[in-house]
Order: structure tokens, then C-alpha cells, then sequence
């Protein structure tokens, strides 16, 4: 009788998960020594934000339930510098700091910006496969540019080419095509950076081409584990290379500024998402979630000398920070 009543409980708890939010579901993975019931969440991309850090599968794992990471008693700290202006890094689950030098310093960020702006972006809800005709209006120099004016671009391929390859005129178009001015979109990223705490954080532009553009390497790191948490930003910055077609049939390839994709996985260290920036007043910079024995970081470097210091700063600061710690 009372496994009957139990399963009843189940069954009907289950219900009521879905009815609350048809786009969630949910399913019962165990009971654990609480005796709370244990529930696996799909599309955490439509979760509200705060509920977001909960739901990487890897959490769920009983191993990596309530680990912090602790400092070696053998490692010494003045040993270990990173060559770059400011830099950071995080434990994603915990939110511990790792390691930090000037990493409350206000600098320019580039186009770290964009993560930004593709988290305002989502918050409208897009419908991706919809086409938007490029105007002069949205062209932007720096960097490498895909599209050109009078070029039809599906929304969801503007947004391969602002986070994958950085572009400029890609990123300015996205808020155009949802009847958004520069400035509008701005203002809707300072708000989103409000909401997030990010105190620090500013933008005068979608793309990072100014240097008003301003964060630090704490803030930015913040910007990056919610940037890397949506399933949408996530699966984009992850791929090697992406192909569209305009809808005169021009075919674009695409490739993404991140380095690191090209040389990882290596020794069990890999990467879940990153971005570039670079502008000569904010240096060379970069954001990425690395991974190892199922531990996930953010490593944060800002003011790198070199396109490739930055990659090879934030990749060394990783392998620092696993070879370092012991998560207990």
C-alpha cells in the first residue's frame, strides 16, 4: 500500500512539473541521503537565470556533488604569473577564485562584449530561421567580415558569425533585424549587465569596437559562465567550422577566432566554450570554460601582449589551477 501511495506521489509530482512549464521535463533520477527527490531538467536555456548553474549534466554526477577546490599545501603561489594586464580564474560550481592578478581593474574588453550582446539577443527571442537583408548602415570595419550590403542572412547564421568569427557588421545586424538601434541594444546589454551584478560593466556598442566598452576580469568571467550556460551560445562557440548559404545562394564558410579549438582536447584538458576580443586599447583578450575529471573552470585573460599569448595565457592558467587544486 504505501509503495502504491509512493508511486502515485511520483507520478503525479511529475505532472505537475510539466504542467507549470510544458517546455520542461523532467524525470525522477534517485532519492538521495536528504530524501529530497532528484530531477533532471532539459533546455536550461528557458530556465530563469538563476537556476541555470544547476543543470550541466556532469553536476549530477555523485562524485562531483558539493566539491570545493582547496590549494595544495605544496604549491607556491609566487611561482605561478600570467602575462597578460588582468587576469582570473573560477571554479564554475563553486565560484571560488583560483587565481586573480588585477582582476577588479576597470579595462576595455573588445569583443568580449558580444557575449553580451548575445545573452540581450536571446532574452528577445529571435526566430532564427527568419531572413534579414544587410544595410549599409550595418557594416562595421575591424576584423574579418562574411556579409556585405545588400547580402539576405538568416538570423540564426548572423549569430554563427558574431560569436564564432567575431564579426562586426554580423553582430550590429542582429539587433537591426529585430528593430533595434546600436544604442537601444546597448542600453538593453547595461541593463542585463545590471541585473547580473556586474557593477563595473559597460557598453557604448554591441561589438566591442569602442573603447568605452569596459569591464574587468572578475565581471567578465561572471559574463562567461552565464554566456556558456545557454545551450545556444554554448553549441555555438564550440564548432571547428559552419557553412551557410545567402538567399542569393552565396555560399559562406566559416571559421571561428578561437585558437584553442584547433589544439584541444589535449591531456585530458578540453574546452566548453570561449571567446576573443581585441582592440589596441583593451590588448589581446580572452574567456573560456576548460574542463578536466569532470571539474569545469573559467579562466579569464585581459591585455594579453599577442594574439597568441592570450590562448597560450589562459590554456597555461588552466593547467595551472587542475594540477594545483584538489577538489574535496
Amino acid at each position: 500500500m504505501f509503495f502504491s501511495l509512493l508511486a502515485g506521489f511520483l507520478f503525479s509530482g511529475l505532472i505537475s512539473i510539466s504542467a507549470i512549464n510544458p517546455a520542461v521535463k523532467a524525470e525522477v533520477l534517485f532519492f538521495g541521503e536528504s530524501s529530497q527527490l532528484r530531477v533532471a531538467v532539459e533546455s536550461i536555456d528557458r530556465l530563469p537565470e538563476n537556476t541555470y548553474k544547476d543543470f550541466y549534466s556532469e553536476n549530477f554526477l555523485p562524485e562531483n556533488k558539493g566539491l570545493i577546490p582547496w590549494l595544495k599545501d605544496d604549491v607556491p603561489l609566487e611561482n605561478f604569473s600570467i602575462y597578460a594586464s588582468s587576469a582570473l580564474a573560477i571554479d564554475v560550481t563553486s565560484g571560488k577564485v583560483l587565481y586573480s592578478s588585477g582582476a577588479d581593474n576597470v579595462r576595455s574588453i573588445a569583443s568580449l562584449s558580444k557575449l553580451a550582446t548575445a545573452l540581450t539577443f536571446l532574452d528577445l527571442m529571435p526566430e532564427w530561421g527568419n531572413f534579414y537583408k544587410i544595410k549599409k548602415s550595418d557594416l562595421r570595419s575591424g576584423g574579418k567580415s562574411y556579409i556585405y550590403e545588400g547580402d539576405e542572412v538568416k538570423i540564426i547564421d548572423l549569430f554563427h558569425l558574431s560569436l564564432m568569427a567575431s564579426d562586426n557588421s554580423a553582430t550590429v545586424a542582429l539587433g537591426s533585424a529585430l528593430g533595434f538601434s546600436e544604442v537601444e541594444l546597448a542600453a538593453k546589454m547595461n541593463a542585463k549587465a545590471m541585473a547580473l551584478g556586474l557593477v563595473k560593466t559597460h557598453f557604448t556598442d554591441v561589438t566591442g569596437l569602442s573603447y568605452e566598452n569596459v569591464s574587468t576580469a572578475k565581471e567578465v568571467a561572471v559574463l562567461a559562465k552565464k554566456s556558456f550556460a545557454r545551450k545556444s551560445i554554448r553549441e555555438v562557440v564550440l564548432k571547428r567550422d559552419y557553412s551557410f548559404s545567402t538567399a542569393a545562394g552565396r555560399v559562406v564558410e566559416v571559421f571561428p577566432t578561437d585558437y584553442l579549438l584547433s589544439v584541444l582536447p589535449q591531456e585530458n584538458l578540453d574546452i566548453l566554450g570561449g571567446k576573443t576580443g581585441y582592440t589596441v586599447e583593451a590588448g589581446y583578450c580572452f574567456a573560456g570554460e576548460f574542463f578536466q575529471n569532470n571539474k569545469k573552470i573559467i579562466s579569464v585573460v585581459l591585455g594579453a601582449p599577442t594574439d597568441l599569448a592570450r590562448f597560450q595565457e589562459a590554456k597555461k592558467l588552466a593547467e595551472w589551477v587542475f594540477a594545483s587544486f584538489s577538489w574535496k
